[in-house]
């Protein structure tokens, strides 16, 4: 079986949380998983190149998700897989994810459309098994940034991303009301570095990131 080897460049989408102590009368217990889910990820770095592929891959646990040790996932046509061994932990209230944001495949390639498997193991070497699905126009793998929108239709919503200039993702959604240009928020965001339109599928289930757009030195001056 071939390996597609990973990167850990440029972290999108997770929001790593720190989770204290550890749960000892979980730890010969059976992970559960609830459901897991991707998305496809083009990432055009500037107005003239095709997009870098990535993959943010994520699956929501019954269980303590402190434990996770490992998430694998491979594809059932192509028989290509990948291993993630320091999985990205997420908790919002009281759900919790395990996954990783930056699935990769070399250059010029492509992720496989279709099933594909997830496995993920805890500490305890406990491993579960559940599936999920990748599609993605095609069209968008030799595209530039300029026809992304239109490829993903007219249904593609606009989302805003805001990076502090370490890279680190401290907005991620909608446009605010108030936002009308860009001078509105780089006023609003003091921290902000740089920002990127993301153009997504009517599910969120395609993500296209448009070229940075970098904060000019006048802006948040009075």
């Amino acid at each position: 079986m071939f390996t597609v080897p990973h990167i850990r460049s440029f972290c999108l989408f997770a929001v790593s949380v720190f989770f204290c102590g550890a749960c000892v009368s979980c730890a010969n217990t059976t992970p559960e998983l609830l459901s897991s889910n991707a998305t496809v990820i083009f990432d055009y770095r500037d107005d003239a190149s095709v997009p870098q592929m990535r993959l943010s891959v994520f699956a929501e646990t019954g269980s303590d998700v402190r434990r996770a040790e490992q998430i694998r996932i491979a594809s059932q046509t192509s028989g290509y897989e990948w291993t993630e061994e320091e999985p990205q932990l997420i908790g919002s209230g009281n759900r919790q994810w395990a996954g990783y944001t930056n699935f990769a495949v070399p250059e010029s390639q492509q992720f496989p459309q279709g099933q594909y498997d997830l496995f993920y193991t805890d500490a305890e070497e406990h491993t579960v098994q559940t599936s999920f699905s990748v599609a993605y126009p095609e069209k968008l793998t030799g595209s530039k940034s300029s026809d992304a929108r239109s490829i993903l239709g007219a249904s593609a919503k606009e989302m805003l991303a805001v990076y502090m200039s370490d890279g680190t993702l401290i907005y991620y959604n909608t446009r605010k009301p108030e936002w009308k240009n860009d001078d509105s928020i780089w006023n609003d965001m003091k921290l902000a570095s740089s920002i990127r339109i993301c153009w997504t599928s009517s599910d969120g289930s395609v993500v296209c990131f448009m070229p940075a757009e970098e904060r000019p030195s006048s802006a948040g001056k009075e």
